[in-house]
């Protein structure tokens, strides 16, 4: 995993929800919405939609979910059994 590429999403989505004077990146407005639900489903739909800008495949919901479950039991498996010589398998 990267680390330092998970921390760039982090600061951007952190970003997201901090007032305009305390953020890191200033490119877009302040999202105040409280309802959890709606700020994951968000989430998700937004990480699809660059996946599917950046990727060779364009994935439906149901398929994005589907490789994103995946791709947390491999990383959780490799942890488990001390790495994976191949990430990408």
């Amino acid at each position: 995993m990267n680390n330092e590429m998970t921390m760039q999403f982090v600061v951007a989505i952190r970003d997201c929800f901090k007032d305009e004077d305390n953020r890191e990146l200033c490119s877009f407005p302040q999202i105040e919405s409280e309802d959890g639900n709606e700020i994951a489903l968000s989430i998700f739909h937004a990480f699809q939609f660059v996946v599917n800008q950046l990727g060779d495949t364009h994935y439906d919901p149901l398929e994005f979910i589907s490789v994103l479950t995946r791709l947390l039991f491999q990383d959780a498996h490799a942890e488990k059994v001390g790495g994976a010589d191949d990430e990408n398998s």
